[in-house]
């Protein structure tokens, strides 16, 4: 079974975790409206606010999705939701997004993208 995957932080093209996990996947530009990212120790998270998110999306299966499961620590640290993105392209599709269970607040990045000098490719 095929998924879609919303990803903002080290899974993203050139971060950490994205060789690791995605391997030489290219994800689709795109954004997610209703979430806001805040500062993690060296990694964002996301949270319901009145904002927008720059990520990529990308399509899994559903044995790579249960290894992300693992890597974010769903249910407990991160918790799985499905969302609209909008992409680049004009498209839409419903996609994971993984969500912090954080209940302290953190500093916003404000920009919506992370690194905060990340630019998405078009």
């Amino acid at each position: 079974m095929q998924h879609r995957l919303f990803v903002y932080g080290t899974l993203q093209q050139g971060q950490r975790y994205h060789a690791a996990y995605l391997g030489e996947r290219c994800g689709e530009a795109g954004r997610i409206h209703g979430w806001a990212l805040q500062q993690g120790p060296g990694y964002p998270y996301a949270v319901r606010a009145q904002a927008t998110v720059y990520g990529e999306v990308y399509r899994i299966d559903a044995r790579l999705l249960y290894r992300l499961d693992r890597l974010e620590n769903h249910p407990h640290e991160y918790r799985r939701h499905r969302c609209w993105v909008s992409l680049d392209s004009g498209r839409r599709c419903f996609a994971w997004l993984y969500v912090s269970q954080c209940s302290h607040p953190q500093a916003r990045i404000r920009g919506g993208r992370w690194p905060s000098n990340r630019r998405n490719r078009r």
